[in-house]
């Protein structure tokens, strides 16, 4: 058995953030979350079915079924050279118990450092294909601008790709915006990942991005789950714009403005927060 630790989370999440708005659920931050998985590589699972050299993509389907007859049924699709990534696992365990029932009981797959619509759960059906599916939920959904447009400009069909790795990100989890503090120290607290790469540095700003102090960070880098990190801020009476901005180990950086995209998919601009600190 092998055991990974990797953020989960939905390819829409932040979607509510976006402006233009864009249709669907207006997730904002909570649509995700970092976990231990427990499992076997899926690589050793496909190499039960000694796939032929020409299979390129595994397609994936869970036992879950739609409740409407017109609602198609969700199956997604891995290129081979994910799905036989030693860290792509068919996972039985989350933090160390059985998984639950809505947690993909009895077996899900864990795309390490991929969107959460590729995490398929209860999965039921696995078939190796050379050609590229055309399923509903692989294509035309989940999809991402090859190159970004106008906000709210309509994007051709053959001008978007498959979402892969999650992008940079980070949240302060610690203040919400809005909030009215007393002053003194506060102790700012959050979490920062990356697609495919560990968190080098998580820097907060106090002046709305005018100039950055570091952060500290918890425990050595993860390629895929949250890294910590901690500000012991010593607030003075005034109002502030916070912000946060991550950087992970291969120079990726969050921008200071999202790439806006019809499906609302991959949000992770720089946050900023508006507080007000009382004496």
């Amino acid at each position: 058995m092998v055991t990974v630790e990797a953020v989960l989370q939905c390819a829409g999440n932040g979607r509510g953030l976006f402006t233009p708005p864009v249709p669907g659920v207006q997730w904002r931050y909570g649509a995700m979350g970092s976990a231990e998985w427990t499992g076997v590589r899926f690589k050793d699972v496909l190499a039960l079915a000694r796939p032929k050299s020409d299979a390129a993509f595994v397609q994936l389907q869970g036992a879950e079924r739609p409740t409407m007859t017109t609602t198609p049924q969700f199956i997604r699709a891995l290129p081979v050279a994910k799905a036989i990534h030693p860290d792509t696992l068919l996972a039985l365990r989350m933090n160390g118990k059985p998984l639950a029932p809505n947690r993909g009981k009895p077996a899900r797959m864990v795309v390490s450092g991929w969107v959460g619509d590729d995490w398929v759960r209860a999965l039921e059906d696995v078939q190796l294909r050379a050609d590229e599916p055309k399923e509903f939920y692989y294509d035309p959904a989940y999809r991402f601008p090859v190159t970004p447009g106008a906000p709210g400009a309509p994007i051709p069909a053959d001008q978007m790709k498959p979402m892969t790795k999650l992008n940079v990100k980070s949240i302060i989890g610690s203040l919400a915006d809005g909030d009215t503090l007393r002053a003194g120290t506060r102790q700012l607290a959050g979490v920062a990942f990356s697609g495919e790469a560990g968190i080098e540095r998580v820097e907060l700003s106090f002046d709305g991005g005018k100039s950055w102090t570091p952060a500290t960070l918890d425990g050595p880098p993860t390629p895929y789950g949250f890294r910590v990190f901690r500000h012991a801020w010593k607030a003075a009476p005034g109002k502030y714009q916070l912000a946060c901005r991550a950087t992970d180990s291969n120079g990726a950086t969050q921008p200071e403005t999202p790439v806006w995209n019809p499906g609302g998919y991959l949000y992770n601009a720089v946050e900023q927060l508006r507080v007000e600190v009382r004496s």
